[in-house]
């Protein structure tokens, strides 16, 4: 499954924080308007499993930067968490065996085990060098080395997605002994 999205400038800034700025120097007649896209595609690469063995067992993924999504399903709802790294094999590792994780690693963790146990489903997409950033008519690969660039997506996709996991920290999932 793949899905594309494109936000213009003012999302972008607002995702981060700049839209006063931007918006004050447009208006004191500094400089033109930039006008900025950012496109990239998710690519479902398999699910989370529940491995007896492991606890979680992530599909395979490369080593390389990307940001990366959580659809977590159960029966009448659907959550989701967006997330980034410069190494996504070595995020998902994380946790896969961050029992003793703390903080995002350990909720989000928590969230997914959880789900598995009750029956649930935890689809895995990526965006690994999906994406594009244009300028006018032209457009070029974001560069996913970038930690910028990797924020920048990652929040873009939190606010597209409305994803519940990362705007409500206090959400607390389902518990269950492990």
């Amino acid at each position: 499954m793949q899905h594309r999205f494109g936000i213009g400038l003012a999302a972008a800034l607002a995702a981060v924080g700049c839209l006063a700025t931007a918006g004050a120097r447009s208006q004191q007649g500094q400089g033109p308007d930039l006008q900025l896209t950012l496109k990239m595609r998710w690519d479902q690469v398999g699910n989370v499993r529940l491995d007896p063995k492991d606890g979680l067992r992530f599909p395979r993924v490369r080593k390389g930067p990307g940001i990366y999504r959580f659809v977590i399903r159960l029966p009448g709802s659907m959550e989701c968490y967006v997330g980034e790294s410069v190494s996504l094999k070595r995020r998902f590792n994380k946790y896969r065996f961050g029992r003793r994780a703390k903080g995002t690693t350990k909720r989000i963790r928590d969230a997914i085990y959880s789900t598995l146990k009750l029956g649930g489903d935890v689809a895995v997409e990526i965006v690994a060098d999906q994406a594009q950033l244009c300028r006018q008519s032209s457009c070029e690969p974001a560069d996913l080395l970038s930690t910028n660039r990797r924020l920048l997506l990652e929040r873009l996709a939190i606010l597209e997605h409305a994803c519940i996991l990362n705007i409500d920290r206090t959400f607390r999932s389902r518990q269950l002994d492990y």
